[in-house]
């Protein structure tokens, strides 16, 4: 994988945004489509626990091995529509480049919820 720092793509763009929003509420926050892990070990520094959802099997367990030894991220293979927060709030819930691959209202409405 490359350097956390390094990389970048038109995804990475949006991280120092929500990495400064983060800081801000020092909280709990939901990524939705965490994808590789990248931007959960970004707020993982900036946040009281970061939760990461991965539909895909590969792209969750690359998570997993990035995020390996991070007590405050924990890396949920679902989709967000069956995930089930638990009782559980979230301070801050990000959708970087997965939105777009989710029914739109429901997603938007689904947070109220989280």
């Amino acid at each position: 994988m490359p350097d956390s720092h390094e990389y970048w793509n038109h995804n990475t763009a949006y991280h120092p945004w929500l990495i400064g929003i983060a800081g801000h509420h020092n909280g709990e926050v939901l990524d939705v489509g965490g994808g590789d892990g990248l931007l959960a070990q970004r707020l993982s520094g900036v946040s009281r626990s970061v939760t990461a959802i991965e539909p895909d099997c590969a792209a969750a367990e690359r998570a997993m091995n990035r995020l390996t030894g991070r007590t405050n991220v924990a890396v949920v293979q679902a989709e967000f529509k069956r995930f089930a927060p638990d009782g559980r709030r979230f301070d801050l819930i990000t959708f970087v480049a997965s939105l777009h691959h989710m029914e739109l209202r429901a997603s938007l409405l689904r947070p109220a919820r989280c």
